[in-house]
């Protein structure tokens, strides 16, 4: 039997007197278990190769920021067209690593809630009705990540399938 997996992380809080928090997202990440394992190790490996150690968490905010462990970041103002050469970092694995896969507990360091995490960031930009030109490259590559990655259906699925499909609504807001 192929068992996926499903990880939820959200965005704010549901609370509808909190002031701080406007709105409240959900952000899921599904997975078979081969494709949780491969996140997971490949995870690992680039946070070794970029820190040193595996106990990092890929949050939206922090990348984002440039803060925190992602304060490499700010190496350069031009990182992508050139990488990190110091750092023995090229652009490509920039790329691979924070903007094409779209990579929580704070406590056991699930890929798949992290990936949730950043994708969250992504549908709150949606949400807000940011528009592209005021978005900086970080919140672009993320949006449009975020909009890949939304549920479509395949243009081969069978008529029973469609119907039961048809259903789903892979971004709403709700009321």
């Amino acid at each position: 039997m192929n068992l996926l997996n499903f990880f939820i992380d959200e965005l704010g809080t549901a609370d509808r007197k909190e002031k701080f928090s406007t709105h409240y997202i959900l952000s899921g990440c599904m997975v078979n278990e081969y494709s949780r394992e491969w996140l997971k190790i490949r995870s690992d490996q680039i946070k070794f190769k970029y820190w040193g150690k595996t106990d990092i968490v890929f949050h939206s905010r922090e990348i984002g920021r440039k803060s925190g462990v992602f304060s490499i970041l700010k190496v350069t103002s031009n990182f992508l067209s050139v990488g990190i050469p110091s750092l023995s970092i090229k652009v490509e694995d920039i790329q691979n690593a924070l903007t094409e896969v779209a990579f929580v507990t704070k406590k056991n360091f699930d890929i798949e809630e992290q990936i949730a995490d950043l994708l969250v960031y992504g549908a709150k930009l949606k949400l807000k009705g940011k528009k592209i030109e005021q978005m900086n490259e970080y919140e672009k590559n993320i949006y449009k990540i975020m909009n890949q990655k939304l549920f479509k259906m395949h243009p081969e699925t069978g008529e029973k399938k469609k119907k039961f499909y048809s259903s789903i609504n892979s971004f709403e807001v709700l009321p």
